[in-house]
């Protein structure tokens, strides 16, 4: 029971009820005993929350079924985290739960929020395996099973935007979550340009959108060299471009002609690709546009 395993002066854990905080827990200290009926509130010095003043410790009054013990470390033992663990990443002054969606090269690793939904990244000292407090003992959740559909969570897909009033062009973006607004099918995605470091504030840089305007990153296509005349897409101001190759150059590069604002920068060979077009149907035939 609850008066065995903490006392006054224990390091505890609480959850939150509040809008957008309900799968965090913060740290504090139990500043009074439990009663043995649970009903009283219990007064909680959190650790990491401030006060409006910023300077001295946020002290709340918490109704004990929102307070738990800390995990002890030996409760981890044998966790291994992968694809689909349920982990508490430590983020923003508390332990936020989320779902493990992708381990990286790196050893770092993407995790899912649903609420709001979000993608951000972590490295493995700030994740833990989420346990949930039974009241007496530890219990780990299943492993989820994760969707791996073309547009799941984390895929990395591309978004059509306009650019000099006229052009249609494509910007790099991970997918976060399909929705479904008024019967019509759309995807929340991060823009991948400007946040890859998914730090300061995620949930600005998240936006909905429709269907219509995703596709599925192009698989790459290795060209060589590109001939003069080439339709390419080239990767310009963060987006991919169309563009004519009108001039082959030394050290890799060429000169391209942007189709729509007849500008010829010179690029190199590693922001070229040959130019597709994505044809949306059950079956993805990515065609070469006939000139």
């Amino acid at each position: 029971s609850m008066e065995e395993t903490i006392r006054k002066g224990s390091e505890v854990e609480v959850s939150s009820t509040e809008e957008g905080f309900a799968d965090a827990w913060f740290r504090g200290i139990l500043q009074e005993n439990p009663t043995k009926s649970g009903r009283k509130k219990l007064r909680v010095r959190y650790l990491t929350l401030l006060n409006d003043d910023a300077l001295s410790p946020l002290i709340e009054n918490i109704e004990p079924r929102f307070i738990r013990p800390v995990p002890p470390e030996n409760e981890y033992n044998g966790i291994v985290l992968e694809e689909g663990t349920v982990v508490d990443a430590d983020h923003k002054d508390g332990w936020w739960t989320g779902v493990i969606i992708k381990k990286l090269e790196n050893g770092k690793f993407w995790v899912y929020y649903d609420s709001p939904p979000d993608i951000i990244e972590f490295e493995r000292n700030q994740l833990r395996p989420h346990l949930r407090w039974s009241g007496w003992k530890w219990l780990r959740p299943d492993i989820q099973e994760l969707d791996k559909s073309m547009f799941s969570s984390g895929t990395m897909a591309e978004v059509s935007t306009i650019v000099d009033k006229a052009e249609v062009a494509w910007f790099p973006a991970m997918i976060i979550k399909e929705i479904e607004v008024d019967g019509e099918k759309k995807f929340i995605v991060k823009d991948c340009n400007k946040h890859l470091s998914f730090s300061g504030d995620e949930a600005r840089t998240n936006s909905t959108i429709d269907s219509s305007r995703v596709r599925p990153t192009p698989p790459p296509f290795p060209v060589e060299k590109y001939e003069l005349m080439d339709r390419v897409e080239v990767f310009r101001g963060s987006v991919w471009r169309q563009g004519l190759v009108r001039g082959v150059l030394d050290h890799n590069c060429y000169m391209v002609c942007l189709v729509v604002t007849a500008a010829a920068p010179v690029v190199k060979h590693s922001d070229l690709r040959p130019c597709k077009v994505w044809e949306d149907g059950q079956t993805p035939v990515i065609e070469t546009p006939s000139n």
